[in-house]
Parts: C-alpha cells; sequence; structure tokens
C-alpha cells in the first residue's frame, strides 16, 4: 500500500518535471522514472486487482474519520488552487504566476483538478462505504498526500534560502499536515490482519 502510494506520487512528480521544468541534463532519467513508475502501477493493478482488499484489514478501521481526511485534503486544495485560477478565468486572464515562470497552464492544477483530487475524493467515498478498493485506494492517498506535501515543504525551504522570503508559517500548517496524515496512516495500518 505504501509503494503504490509513493508510485503514484512519481507519475505526479515527474509527470510535472517533465512537461514543466525546463530540459536539463536529467531530463532522460525523469523519463525512465516516470515510466517505470506508470508500468509498476499497471502491473500492480495486474496482479493484485482481484484481490478483497477489505479482509486485509480488521473491523476496527477508522472508515469514516480517514475518509473525512481525505475529502478535507481534497477540498482544501480545491480551494487554494481555485483562489489562483477562477479569477483568472473570470477575468479572461493569464494567472500572474504562469506568466512569470513561462508556463502555458499549471502543471499541478491540471493534475489535481483532473485526477488526483477527484481520486481522493473517490478514496473516502469508497472507503466510508467500506468497498474492497477503498481500502487500498485510501492508504494509497495518504502516502500520496504525505509525500506530496514534504515535497511542498522542501520547496517552500529551498525557496526561502535564495528568494528571501519568509514561508515559516506555511511550513508550520504543512507540517501539521503530514503529522495527521502520518497518523490517520498509521491508524490504518495496525489494523491490517
Amino acid at each position: 500500500m505504501i509503494w503504490i502510494g509513493v508510485m503514484i506520487t512519481n507519475i505526479y512528480s515527474f509527470v510535472i518535471y517533465t512537461f514543466a521544468v525546463h530540459f536539463n541534463f536529467l531530463f532522460h532519467v525523469y523519463c525512465a522514472i516516470l515510466g517505470l513508475s506508470i508500468y509498476s502501477v499497471l502491473y500492480f493493478f495486474k496482479q493484485y486487482g482481484n484481490i478483497d482488499f477489505k479482509r486485509w484489514f480488521t473491523d476496527k478501521v477508522a472508515v469514516k474519520s480517514v475518509g473525512i481526511l481525505l475529502i478535507v485534503i481534497a477540498a482544501l486544495f480545491a480551494l487554494l488552487w481555485l483562489s489562483d485560477s477562477l479569477p483568472a478565468v473570470l477575468r479572461n486572464t493569464v494567472p500572474e504566476n504562469l506568466v512569470k515562470d513561462g508556463l502555458l497552464t499549471n502543471p499541478v492544477h491540471v493534475l489535481d483538478f483532473s485526477f488526483y483530487l477527484p481520486l481522493m475524493v473517490l478514496s473516502a467515498i469508497m472507503l466510508m462505504k467500506k468497498q474492497s478498493l477503498g481500502y487500498l485506494l485510501a492508504p494509497m492517498m495518504l502516502v500520496f498526500a504525505i509525500m506530496t506535501v514534504i515535497n511542498i515543504i522542501s520547496l517552500m525551504a529551498v525557496s526561502m534560502m535564495y528568494l528571501a522570503s519568509n514561508t515559516w508559517p506555511m511550513i508550520g500548517v504543512f507540517s501539521i499536515l503530514v503529522l495527521v496524515c502520518l497518523g490517520f496512516l498509521w491508524r490504518m495500518l495496525i489494523r491490517l490482519r
């Protein structure tokens, strides 16, 4: 479950690196990691797609609280990204950060709006309805959230060093989110049979 969460995080990160980071000497490495991660996820679902993941857990899994946490995380990120993109859409302009960064669109917004945030909500709903796939997807999405937020914290720390900006308050908020997600992941994993 942790491994599949790491693989979908790799897909997320390396789609961004391959399509939105300026070409550099690591380009082929990015492509290789992206491809291997995609094929690893496909192989995983081919091998284990028929397993009843619900049977891996005891009946004492906190399905409701984990599901609610995933929905809250998805909603918060959706609101955060909408605060950037929606005003520009309503004014029929391009968001300033895209112009500044020389991007056509924000790949993070594209991936989150079209795939990752809906998957997080679906995982939550499936888990709360005690569907087998929800017992795989929910921990996977918690791992994704943990790793993605750690990446965000790392980027903020680096930007503080190079841009002389103060991101400590946001680093604190995101660090709390990591700890909360770790706690909920732990609550699920201790209920494995």
